[in-house]
């Protein structure tokens, strides 16, 4: 479902104001909150309802950035303790 909802972000098939009233179903095309086109940009990096979300989406990326960079050194660390485990057994 994740994937549909990018995709059509991406694809500017969405139901912000700015589309509809490219096809006539929105007599302005306006954020109703901050009076601004209501694009992609505009509501996933710009709008004020969206603050809290923005931030919890960064904190969570950061902790996911953490974990992989915790993930990679791990895997560095093993695969150098399999050379130096097949040195020795050479």
């Amino acid at each position: 479902m994740e994937e549909k909802v990018i995709t059509h972000m991406r694809l500017g098939h969405t139901g912000f104001n700015f589309i509809l009233d490219e096809i006539g179903q929105h007599p302005t095309g306006l954020c109703a909150l901050c009076n601004q086109p209501e694009t992609v940009q505009h509501v996933v990096l710009e709008c004020e309802i969206y603050t809290e979300e923005r931030r919890d989406l960064r904190t969570q990326l950061k902790e996911e950035e953490k974990q992989c960079v915790q993930d990679e050194r791990e895997h560095l660390l093993a695969k150098a303790s399999w050379k130096v485990l097949s040195a020795l057994i050479k």
